[in-house]
């Protein structure tokens, strides 16, 4: 309504309506009394307090929002906007009175009937208004749960898609197919892991957070697989705390995290990958060194977009990304109300 360049002309025409209520309610026996006097005023009143309320309204709209504040935000504009109208009615009249029509008895006995019946007014339109706005936002929120929650199932199949590819399931065959003639045994357990890895997947594919706890195990599985297939060549250090493990994340996001830190650096002997993973406050912190690959393909980074987009619907906390010329970190919000 602020922006409304037209409002001022609203304002008038409501001025010059409420005038004629005012004479045929109020001041109906007083024909002498001058009337544009009285169209005057009554538009520099609803002037004032409807300009001066739109202002208060557009504050209240910075300082309690309604989406995060409802009930404190209605009950603030509610006082407000009394003890707002109600001072600038009463400074109004009483200079009507004082200066226009000192010796006007009959007016300065209807001084208080036209408080009231101006008030009654300006309520009536400020919870008309109130009203549309809280309709309009409860709205407008129905509409964002609804895009969030299309937008997280969208990125759970993606997620589910792009976790567990057929390039991570045709390098644990082959290492598998080399075991299974190398050391039966080991191959076993490497069955046993994968089995569990794809188990965690499965269980999980529908669930939209699970405890930090619940990842680090199941991300104890998929580093068996690496470990299996880089030996030495792949360090992982671990420095958890364990205050944060009943706090919360999105399920299979330390997969990918782990999948493009070898994807996109050298693992050798030569130059071994080191990669640590740590708490930091109520942040979980995924940090590689950086050996970039001599034909690395450029990155599309959609593995971070999809965590990203996956964190969106449930907190306004940012996963942190950062580079520079050592390491790569990625860091992830751990949630503690769900």
């Amino acid at each position: 309504m602020l922006q409304n360049k037209f409002r001022f002309v609203y304002m008038i025409l409501t001025g010059i309506a409420l005038s004629v209520i005012f004479r045929l309610v109020i001041f109906r026996g007083l024909s002498e009394h001058p009337y544009l006097i009285d169209v005057i005023t009554t538009c520099i009143i609803t002037i004032t307090i409807w300009e001066g309320n739109l202002r208060l309204d557009h504050w209240l709209n910075k300082k309690y929002p309604w989406q995060q504040h409802a009930q404190k935000r209605v009950l603030i504009q509610l006082v407000t906007a009394f003890l707002f109208t109600g001072s600038i009615l009463f400074v109004v009249l009483e200079m009507y009175h004082h200066i226009l029509c000192p010796e006007n008895d009959v007016l300065n006995r209807l001084k208080n009937g036209t408080m009231i019946m101006s008030l009654f007014v300006s309520f009536m339109l400020l919870a008309i208004e109130i009203g549309l706005q809280f309709f309009r936002h409860w709205k407008s929120s129905l509409l964002e749960v609804e895009k969030y929650k299309t937008e997280s199932a969208q990125a759970q199949l993606q997620n589910l898609k792009s976790q567990i590819n057929p390039h991570f399931l045709f390098n644990n065959l082959s290492v598998l197919n080399s075991l299974v003639h190398s050391n039966p045994e080991r191959a076993s357990d490497f069955i046993q892991e994968l089995s569990r890895v794809y188990r965690y997947v499965l269980e999980k594919r529908n669930t939209e957070l699970v405890t930090l706890q619940e990842e680090l195990e199941f991300i104890q599985h998929y580093v068996y697989l690496l470990k299996i297939r880089f030996d030495e060549n792949l360090v992982i250090h671990e420095a958890i705390n364990e205050t944060v493990l009943p706090l919360w994340l999105p399920p299979m996001c330390l997969q990918p995290l782990l999948e493009n830190c070898i994807q996109h650096n050298e693992v050798s002997k030569a130059r071994p990958l080191h990669i640590h993973l740590f708490t930091e406050g109520d942040y979980f912190v995924v940090q590689n060194t950086l050996q970039p690959r001599l034909h690395d393909e450029p990155s599309t980074n959609s593995g971070l977009r999809n965590i990203q987009d996956r964190y969106r619907y449930f907190t306004s906390e940012n996963v942190v990304v950062s580079t520079n010329n050592n390491t790569f970190t990625v860091k992830l919000p751990l949630l503690q109300n769900v």
